[in-house]
């Protein structure tokens, strides 16, 4: 990811964080404030969720409890791949390019898990704090055979004549994050924010392909899990930008 597309992605939520304080609901003494109120909606983290619902709960001295689940789709997938390309996380030459075939592969289609937990420290303002867990899984998809060798030097089973491989990752991270909420109308809940997400651990399974073939192969799984997990922990993390709507039950 480049410097002006981070720049750019901190230029937009400064502004809907401007436009949400314009908008915030007015201040009311803290005796008026609802003790305990419950956020459902729909949500959008770029570049770790497409789409998914997000649910809000928030009690008493504004702690909060906050969970997403969600889709990571192919648009984002190739977001994070890209960043990784730009940043030369791959190297360079046919390593790279194998390396890019294997981490879509891994991590398309997968589902993302959240988190969190937070707080609004001035109930009477919209301001939120957040810190959690964030999981993708369950995804996984075709990759090319020659990739997987290329990247961990170990050759598939002699009998395997299929060009492409099951590729499978789960990444675990950790983020923080800071926001807005307000309420433009009653029992509608608006909230944007900025994170910064790391990812601390992953795994990787290499399967073969076919239906006669549906099972692991101990050797390259380790191996291209031990070569994409270093990569991983230490390229993923990056800022992430948050929007979601909600109803306030």
């Amino acid at each position: 990811m480049s410097k002006g597309a981070r720049a750019s992605w901190v230029i937009v939520l400064v502004g809907l964080l401007a436009a949400a304080d314009a908008h915030a609901e007015a201040p009311s003494p803290r005796g008026h404030e609802p003790p305990f109120t419950v956020d459902l909606g729909a949500a959008t983290a770029f570049p770790i969720l497409v789409g998914g619902v997000e649910a809000v709960i928030e009690g008493p001295f504004g702690l909060q409890f906050r969970g997403d689940l969600g889709w990571l789709g192919s648009p984002y997938v190739e977001a994070i791949d890209g960043f990784l390309l730009a940043v030369g996380a791959y190297g360079s030459g046919a390593i790279a390019d194998a390396t890019s075939d294997l981490v879509r592969a891994g991590i398309r289609d997968s589902l993302t898990g959240r988190a969190s937990l937070g707080m609004r420290p001035m109930r009477e303002r919209g301001f939120e704090v957040y810190a959690g867990y964030t999981v993708n899984a369950l995804g996984g998809s075709l990759g090319g055979k020659s990739s997987v060798e290329a990247v961990t030097g170990v050759k598939f089973p002699s009998d395997y004549e299929a060009r492409n491989a099951n590729i499978d990752s789960t990444l675990h991270s950790v983020h923080i994050g800071f926001g807005w909420r307000w309420l433009p109308v009653e029992r509608l809940v608006m909230r944007a924010s900025i994170e910064y997400l790391q990812t601390v651990a992953s795994s990787t399974q290499v399967y073969l392909a076919g239906p006669r073939n549906n099972r692991a192969l101990p050797e390259l799984s380790d191996a291209t899990n031990a070569y994409l997990d270093d990569l991983y922990r230490t390229w993923v993390k990056a800022p992430v930008v948050a929007l979601s709507a909600a109803y306030r039950f």
